[in-house]
This record gives C-alpha cells, sequence and structure tokens, in this order.
C-alpha cells in the first residue's frame, strides 16, 4: 500500500478516534460535572495502565517494526517472543507495581481512590496492553494499515459503552470502578482477539528466541526510554498537582476537603489537557507511518518526505489550536451549565491558554524525531525527550504549588517549546536542510490544498 494511502486511511482512523474518543470523555465528564474531585481521582486512576505500559514496555515494538521491515528477522519469530515477553515481563511489572502501590496507600491519606478492590484490575491491563502493542506492531510490518487502525479505535469504541454499563447497572454509579473495569475488560478482549487474527503469521503458543531478544533489547531499551519519557511527559504533570498542589486555606480544612480539593484541580487540568492534546491526533497518525518509512527508505528519499509532514503537520496543528479555543468555551459551557462558568472555566481556560501554545510547537518535536529515531539517532532522541521532563519538572516544582493547573500548564509548554527548537536544531544539522523548509509552508503545498478542495467541489456537484 502505497505511503500516501496509508496516511490518509490513518488520518481517517484518527479523526474518528477524536470524535468517539474525545466524546466519550465529555459524556463522562459532563456526569460527574458537579463532582470535580471524583472526576480528578478517575483521572489519576486510569492513566496508570498506559504509563505502566510504556514504562515496561521495552521498546520491542519498535525493535520488532525495525528489524522485521529490513528483513533482518522473521516476522513469526519476532512475533513469538514479544508475546512471552508481554505475558511474562508485563506480569512481573503488575506484582511490582501492586506491592508498591499497596504499601503507598497504606501510609499516604491522599491516596484514598485507589481501593484495593480496583488494583488487581488496574494493574493486570498492563500486560495485555503490551501484547496488543507488540501484535499491532506485527499488523503495521505486514502493511494490513486498516486493521492496524481498527485497533487504535476499538478501545475508544468500547470504552464508553462499558463505562455506562459498570456505572449504571452493574454498580451504584461508582464511576471509580467503571473507569478500571471499562479499560481492564476491553483491553483483554481486543489482546484475545489480536492474537486470534493473527495466528497465520505468529502462532497462539508464544516462544522465547534468545538471538532476536538480545538485538532486539539492545535496540530497544534506549528507544523504551524514549517512549516512557514521552508518555510520562505527556501523564506525569497530574500526579504533580496532585502532589505538588497547596491549596489556599489548607490549614482550615478537614483532611477530606483537603484531598477533595486537590483532585478538582487534577480534573481542571486533566480536561485542559484533554482539549490541548486534540491537535495531535494529526501528528500523532503520522508518527508510525513515518518511522516505518524512513526505517525502509534511504535518506534521501526521507529527506523529501519528512520535511513536507513537519511543516503541514505545524501548519494543520496550529489552525486547530484556533478553532479549540474559540470553541471550547461555548461548546463546554452548553454541555455543563453553569457549572463551567462557576468553577470549571476558571481554571481550565487559563490553563488551555498557556497549553496550546506548547502543543503546537511540540508537534515538530513529534515528528522530527520520528525520523531521527529510524535513522539510529537513538540517543539524541533520548536527550531530546529528557529536555521536555527536566525542564517540565523544574518548571511544575516551582510553579505547580503556587498556580495549581496553571501552573503545570505553563510548565509543559515551557518544555515542549524548548524540545521542539531543540529538534529542529539537531534535525538541520544532521541533514543540511533550511529551516524553512520544516516550518514555512510552501507553494506547492497550498496548491496541493487548492487541488484537494477542488476534487472535492467537483465530486459535490
Amino acid at each position: 500500500m502505497r505511503f500516501k494511502t496509508s496516511f490518509l486511511i490513518t488520518l481517517l482512523f484518527h479523526l474518528t478516534i477524536i470524535v468517539v474518543d474525545k466524546g466519550a470523555g465529555f459524556v463522562i465528564v459532563g456526569l460527574l460535572k458537579d463532582n470535580e474531585n471524583l472526576k480528578g481521582a478517575l483521572d489519576l486512576l486510569t492513566n496508570v495502565p498506559p504509563i505502566l505500559m510504556a514504562v515496561s514496555n521495552l521498546g520491542l515494538a519498535a525493535s520488532l517494526v525495525f528489524f522485521t521491515r529490513r528483513k533482518e528477522v522473521s516476522v513469526r519469530v519476532a512475533g513469538e517472543t514479544t508475546s512471552l515477553v508481554a505475558l511474562v515481563w508485563g506480569g512481573t511489572i503488575a506484582l511490582l507495581a501492586f506491592f508498591v502501590i499497596y504499601v503507598w496507600a497504606y501510609f499516604d491519606p491522599k491516596t484514598d481512590m485507589l481501593e484495593p478492590s480496583l488494583l488487581i484490575p488496574l494493574l493486570l491491563t498492563p500486560p495485555f496492553l503490551l501484547l496488543i502493542s507488540y501484535r499491532n506492531s506485527i499488523q503495521l510490518v505486514l502493511g494490513r494499515i486498516y486493521g492496524y487502525n481498527v485497533v487504535h479505535l476499538v478501545p475508544s469504541l468500547t470504552y464508553l459503552p462499558a463505562f455506562l454499563l459498570i456505572y449504571f447497572v452493574l454498580t451504584d454509579r461508582d464511576a471509580k470502578s467503571a473507569g478500571v473495569w471499562g479499560r481492564f475488560v476491553p483491553a483483554v478482549c481486543l489482546a484475545v482477539g489480536l492474537a486470534w487474527s493473527l495466528r497465520r503469521y505468529v502462532p497462539l503458543r508464544p516462544r522465547f528466541h534468545g538471538k532476536f531478544f538480545k538485538r532486539a533489547l539492545s535496540f530497544g531499551w534506549r528507544a523504551n526510554i524514549n517512549s516512557a519519557l514521552t508518555i510520562l511527559n505527556h501523564r506525569l504533570d497530574i500526579y504533580y498537582v496532585w502532589a505538588l498542589y497547596i491549596v489556599p486555606g489548607a490549614a482550615s480544612l478537614s483532611a477530606e476537603d483537603l484531598s477533595d480539593a486537590i483532585k478538582s484541580q487534577v480534573a481542571y487540568y486533566s480536561l485542559a489537557v484533554t482539549l490541548g492534546e486534540l491537535i495531535w491526533h494529526f501528528p500523532e497518525a503520522m508518527r508510525d507511518l513515518l518511522f516505518s518509512k524512513v526505517a525502509g527508505s534511504s535518506e534521501a528519499e526521507a529527506r523529501e518526505v519528512t520535511p513536507v509532514i513537519c511543516r503541514n503537520s505545524l501548519l494543520i496543528c496550529a489552525a486547530g489550536a484556533v478553532v479549540i479555543w474559540f470553541i471550547h468555551g461555548p461548546i463546554i459551557g452548553y454541555w455543563f451549565g453553569t457549572a463551567w462558568y462557576e468553577r470549571w472555566a476558571l481554571v481550565v481556560t487559563p490553563s488551555l491558554a498557556w497549553l496550546l501554545p506548547g502543543t503546537v510547537f511540540f508537534t515538530i518535536a513529534k515528528i522530527l524525531q520520528a525520523d531521527l529515531m529510524a535513522r539510529h539517532y537513538v540517543h539524541t532522541c533520548i536527550a531530546l525527550t529528557a529536555t521536555v521532563f527536566v525542564t517540565m519538572t523544574v518548571a511544575d516544582v516551582f510553579l505547580v504549588p503556587h498556580y495549581g493547573a496553571v501552573g503545570a500548564a505553563i510548565g509543559s509548554t515551557i518544555g515542549y517549546v524548548c524540545s521542539a527548537v531543540a529538534s529542529l536544531i539537531v534535525y538541520v544539522k544532521s541533514t543540511g536542510l533550511p529551516l524553512r523548509d520544516l516550518v514555512l509552508v510552501r507553494r506547492e503545498d497550498w496548491e496541493h490544498y487548492s487541488g484537494v478542495l477542488d476534487r472535492l467541489r467537483r465530486r459535490k456537484s
């Protein structure tokens, strides 16, 4: 399948994911609009599985794509080995996390949302997410672009029905149980279904191939540091808000009221992040495809493709940010009613104002680092991603205690802009391409957009 066709299919799927996934999120936050503290607790819980999955990934998904695309290992060998790693290593991480969280929850009163009954499904989700990640990478290698994108879409399609079923029918409106089990059950079903659908290429029984594992780990552990830092950069700041925010007048509040106030701040920031990251679905749709494309292409071919994707991604994301800024208030205000204007907007809107510039500029880093990773600049990508982590963490330590969600938004934007600038410097030096080719839309790009609009008008008429 041609790269442009693969991209268009992937983009359409990601647009569908935006509508389904974010729509489901707004339905849930609408249900909990008068219980911000409960929404904050739900956000803290549901972000645990993807963080654990990213940390325990070992980079084998990237290694699988890299070595199979270069014909250095068979799909069967890579699939069997990664399946065993997902089950064994993922299970080990789940056990370790269970022990750490259980002990932590016992001593820290702020972890009251970590009920013991929720820990098991919460921590068993990452092994299945690992299996999904590895098997879906096989679909990317095989060129099964429809199947690859369907796997990304299924969790979005199933989460809201599962949440509502558990919330209204199986429990007495227990949002935390609905959120945790609503992620766990679809993950199990998707992992099993994906393994079954690929049984022609990878047998259901996992096996260990030591030679491939050593090579994959040698390449992948560095890639995993990069991906783990990426997910931490996107998700850790809500935990910074939870851990660092100092509630005004805290001395006069009870422990329960203090905990609720902190989790409410988490809910406000989480909504701002959800809105700000809507624009990332375009570069996210491109990142894996670009990595696969560059890994199997010459450097000259990559130099032609990457600048076009980078500058057009920046343009599209900037336009999307403008749209989000102007429509978020009226739309959410209509959905939330007076709760939006009295409480949510007072924190969400200023947080979004600080967050949007950073998310727009970070588009550059997402695209360029996918190219650099595929061209063996692994250590460079780790350094670039660590730039976000360090600058964001330092900024949050100083800003979050006093400004809460707004301070976290400022810290994120500082980290994102620093990473984008550093990525541009590294890419320009490594390729010799001028900076304007990466950030300024060229005449042929506008001609392409005009041609697309003309074709659409002709079809409509």
